[in-house]
């Protein structure tokens, strides 16, 4: 098949979340399997600076990478990518593909690809990747696309993936005669390879002058207010009265100038020396993290699937996490599944830091479900399967 992927941001742009990184393992595993894959995105690197390249395509492990300038870095970074001269090659372009997978929703670039797939007759599917919600920011602007663009936009794609029932449930909201049998559920996947041989324990305590003896709680994602890192700081300054050896580290890249809010909280708490903001973490930095952590905490208010649960599983770190975390509905006896609530999680934590043998329980049970359930090899037939249907169903 020749597929056309559309995201908005692409390696090494990693600042920008998880699906930077799924997309691009979901393209390198489709190479692998003999399709041929185009990815269109924009040349934003972060929110300062813009992806260098001397031709365009360039190439990364068999996938075509076409970059298109953005109009604004900082556009990029609230999620507002427009990349204008992205419509001019789709005009161009589109027909040659079998197919194209759009991994966002509310977007100009959504805009040009359904315009343009549409006029060319080109099936596509919709993959909107957790940013259907109307209550997770920004909700004047998605409130003014849906009136104008999104019922078009989802009732004219072949087929919608969903993560998650939590994801789903959203795209039923916004359209309660959505097609049933247009919605597909497929969670994301995760490449075992960069977690079979861990790094020893100690490196990146050591790398932050943590004592061996203290205990890690660790957050890691975007510092967005719908990750829930207030509740956790909230819930681990009640948990610190109880113990005399214990770390919180909140790691990620700041969004919305959150940051400064964390840090100002924890100082308000008295919690200065206690907490440790490290900035974002990348490849072995972040699982070195999750190594020497007793326990990964993810308290989001909403989370369509939450890559990080998986990295985190898969580096036998027990984790907490939310009901409102998508991937909770793929996994089981490898922590606490609780509702976004101080106390619940406040007693989760209490729970895995007193009971060594219950983390270590819970920890083997995580790599071993990653290892079985949610690795490429089990995961990209069903992609497959789903372009698959979106080709038989479109001819």
């Amino acid at each position: 098949m020749k597929i056309l992927q559309i995201v908005l941001w692409f390696p090494p742009a990693y600042s920008y979340g998880g699906p930077v990184k799924s997309v691009y393992e979901l393209s390198k595993n489709l190479v692998e399997k003999g399709h041929d894959v185009t990815v269109f995105t924009t040349d934003a690197f972060d929110e300062n600076s813009r992806f260098r390249f001397k031709e365009n395509p360039t190439y990364m492990d068999g996938i075509k990478v076409y970059r298109f300038k953005n109009i604004s870095n900082y556009l990029c970074k609230k999620n507002f990518a427009i990349a204008p001269s992205m419509a001019l090659k789709l005009d161009k372009e589109i027909a040659n593909f079998d197919l194209v997978h759009i991994h966002d929703f509310r977007s100009v670039e959504t805009i040009f690809v359904h315009y343009y797939a549409k006029k060319y007759g080109v099936p596509y599917v919709l993959h909107p990747r957790g940013s259907a919600p109307t209550t997770t920011g920004k909700t004047k602007f998605k409130k003014l696309f849906d009136f104008f663009f999104s019922e078009s936009i989802f009732n004219d794609a072949s087929k919608i993936i969903a993560s998650s029932k939590v994801e789903s449930d959203e795209y039923y909201k916004l359209f309660p005669d959505l097609d049933l049998e247009k919605v597909v559920h497929v969670p994301n996947a995760m490449d075992w390879n960069k977690y079979q041989k861990l790094p020893n324990k100690g490196i990146f305590k050591n790398k932050y002058s943590i004592k061996d003896n203290q205990k890690v709680v660790l957050f890691l994602s975007r510092l967005h207010e719908i990750k829930g890192t207030d509740i956790l700081i909230e819930a681990f300054a009640q948990l610190a009265n109880e113990f005399d050896n214990l770390k919180l580290v909140v790691a990620g890249p700041d969004e919305n100038g959150n940051l400064s809010k964390l840090k100002s909280k924890s100082k308000e708490l008295g919690l200065d020396s206690d907490i440790i903001f490290p900035g974002p973490l990348y490849g072995t930095d972040k699982i070195e993290a999750y190594v020497d952590a007793d326990v990964f905490v993810l308290p989001s208010r909403y989370d369509s699937f939450a890559n990080v649960v998986l990295e985190a599983c898969a580096c036998g770190t027990p984790i907490i996490a939310t009901d409102k975390c998508g991937v909770t509905e793929w996994i089981k006896d490898v922590g606490y599944i609780v509702e976004c609530d101080v106390d619940q999680i406040k007693d989760a934590m209490y729970k895995l830091l007193k009971d060594d043998k219950l983390c270590q329980k819970f920890g083997d049970n995580a790599r071993n479900l990653v290892y079985g359930s949610f690795g490429w090899d089990c995961i990209i037939d069903e992609i497959e399967d789903t372009y698959e249907d979106v080709i038989r169903i479109s001819s």
